[in-house]
């Protein structure tokens, strides 16, 4: 009787918490991921051009090399407000909301604001380039990308409800002779 307990004991001591899991058709898929890519990079893009100072001034003849640098400089910006800060909202980014669904942390809540921030690094500095991400996106049971995986996220649909909690642990994946540590939300067995 003893021994049962230690072994319950040991199993939740190397829980890093409760998480949250959700039916497999909640999980956004490769379609709706790549529709949200495009749009999200199309709507940055447009958001520069139409609404800023230097990207008004493309539109004129004297758009100049220093404005031209300028608005290099305006896409990351953009791109890091509208990709950390917006996406992590109730309506969520262009692309999010047409596609209907929202990101969420292993624990079905909002991400934080640092999960998003190194979220947009990945995606933006390395090392994973998004091909590869949608790679992984259509194998992985929770149609989780690799970013999504090293972040503890979900994408899922708006109205989507978790269907059961579990603990959350660390599942070890090799690949190409590396070996990764992910958290993984443990679902119960039957």
């Amino acid at each position: 009787m003893t021994e049962m307990k230690e072994q319950k004991n040991a199993s939740k001591n190397k829980s890093l918490g409760q998480g949250v899991f959700y039916r497999s058709d909640d999980y956004a898929g490769f379609s709706k991921r790549i529709i949200i890519y495009f749009v999200d990079v199309f709507a940055i893009l447009g958001f520069c051009i139409f609404f800023t100072p230097t990207g008004l001034s493309f539109f004129y003849d004297e758009f100049d090399a220093l404005m031209k640098a300028n608005l290099l400089y305006a896409v990351p910006v953009v791109a890091f407000i509208y990709l950390v800060f917006i996406k992590r909202t109730n309506f969520g980014t262009l692309g999010y909301w047409l596609a209907g669904v929202k990101v969420v942390s292993l624990e079905g809540k909002r991400p934080s604001v640092f999960q998003m921030t190194l979220r947009f690094a990945l995606l933006t500095l390395g090392p994973i380039h998004p091909l590869i991400d949608f790679i992984w996106l259509a194998g992985d049971k929770d149609r989780q990308t690799l970013r999504d995986k090293i972040e503890g996220t979900y994408i899922v649909r708006d109205w989507a409800v978790p269907i059961g909690q579990g603990d959350i642990t660390l599942s070890k994946y090799n690949l190409l002779g590396f070996s990764f540590f992910f958290k993984e939300v443990k679902r119960p067995t039957i």
